[in-house]
This record gives C-alpha cells, structure tokens and sequence, in this order.
C-alpha cells in the first residue's frame, strides 16, 4: 500500500493521491479544472444534510446527487430496526453490515451529524456485539425525519412503496440488496466486503442465487456492470 484515503472521500483528495503516484505520463491535476463540469436542477436546502459536501462527493453531479438522496430514502429507513432484530437472532457481523453501510450512506450525502453518530453505533457494535439502545434510538428517530425531508425538498409525492415492512425486508435479503445498491451508485468501494454476508443471507434464507458476476464486477471496480446484476438479483428475491 502506497496511501490512504479515509472515508467519506473526498474526490479532491482523491485525485491528489492519485497523481501522486500514477504515471507522469498520464493527465495531471492541473488539467483537471478542464473537463466538462456537470449541470443540473438545483438541489434545494434539506435540514440535517449539507448538500455542498455531498455534491463534492458526486464530483459535483447534481443528477447523481439526486439519485443517491432517493436511493437513501429507498434503502435505509428500517436499517436500525433490522440491525437490531439481527442483534437478537445471534448475527452480530450482518447487523454490523447494516450499520456501515448505513454509515456510507450518510456520509455520502454529506448528513455530517447523522455520520458521527452512525460512526459511533458502528464502533460500540464491533467492540461489544451488541447495539447502544439509546444511540440506536436517536438515529431510528431521526432517520425518518431526513427522509422526509429529502423528499419534501425534491418534492418527492409519498407513495408508501420506499416504506415497505421491515420483516419483508429481512425475510428476502432485500435490504442488504438496496444497501448495497446505494453504494454502488455511490462507487463506495467497500461494498465488497459485503458480498459474503449477501451470499450467507440468501442461502439461510433458500435462495441459490449465482453471484459470480457481481462478484467480478465488483474486484473489477466495475459499478454499472455491478448496479446492473444487483438489479437483476434484487427481482429475484422480491
């Protein structure tokens, strides 16, 4: 290992690091500021969010933008219910599963509150095995609050359909699915590691699904190759 990026990233960093230590014979930073910038409707004010970061982080994209703050809404509202409903089964890692990709999801968006107190669920989960109910609580409360918002400020009708039972959810491995959706439409790397729970979670529950596509594009880093199969797979389990 070269370096380090620490996550949320940062594509400015990124890019630094990365012309740090590739070629001199490819593109350089300074050439950066050249390339086409992306345009888009404005993404207005929601509470709890701070939408300059997460533009920074969709490399100013406000199309992606957009596309990651509803795939937000679709995936995550029951992730602490979930994540404690493991708890109690005995399945600590998939409920700490839950919790990182939950903590992706908000850092992503840029939800820097929301962030530090995920972080912190995450950590106390790893070290006891166990969820901080009064922590788990705050961001269970809150997190329905930002969703709203989200979809008040993109003017989003609520339908019901992006809050379906959490049982469902866990009954058909949908959930890690959407989760790990979202990180891929955010091109969080780490969503590979999430792939043996994904595989442990479909056959407990009967499903022989082929995973080897998903899984190749994913150690290729090929995320619309690997939205496209987790679409595909997610029809499959519903």
């Amino acid at each position: 290992m070269n370096d380090h990026i620490a996550k949320p990233i940062e594509p400015l960093d990124l890019y630094i690091k990365l012309d740090k230590w590739i070629s001199t014979g490819r593109t350089h930073l300074e050439t950066l500021n050249d390339t086409e910038t992306f345009t888009s409707v404005p993404i207005p004010p929601i509470t709890g969010i701070d939408i300059e970061e997460g533009l920074m982080r969709a490399g100013d994209d406000h199309s992606l933008y957009r596309k990651i703050l509803l795939r937000f809404c679709d995936s995550q509202v029951h992730a602490i219910k979930n994540a404690r409903g493991l708890v109690k089964s005995g399945e600590p890692e998939e409920a700490r599963n839950i919790i990182h990709s939950l903590k992706g999801a908000v850092g992503n968006l840029g939800a820097k509150e929301m962030y530090r107190l995920v972080s912190r669920l995450e950590q106390e989960l790893r070290d006891d095995l166990r969820l901080n109910d009064e922590l788990a609580r705050i961001i269970e409360c809150e997190l329905p609050h930002m969703i709203v918002a989200i979809k008040t400020a993109l003017e989003i009708p609520e339908t019901g359909v992006l809050y379906d039972t959490p049982q469902d959810r866990h009954d058909t491995g949908a959930q890690m699915i959407s989760n790990m959706l979202a990180m891929v439409e955010a091109c969080d790397s780490e969503v590979i590691d999430l792939l043996p729970a994904l595989s442990d979670a479909l056959t407990s529950r009967g499903n022989s699904i082929d995973l080897t596509m998903l899984e190749k594009a994913m150690h290729a880093y090929d995320f619309d190759s690997a939205e496209t199969e987790l679409k595909k797979l997610i029809k499959l389990v519903d």
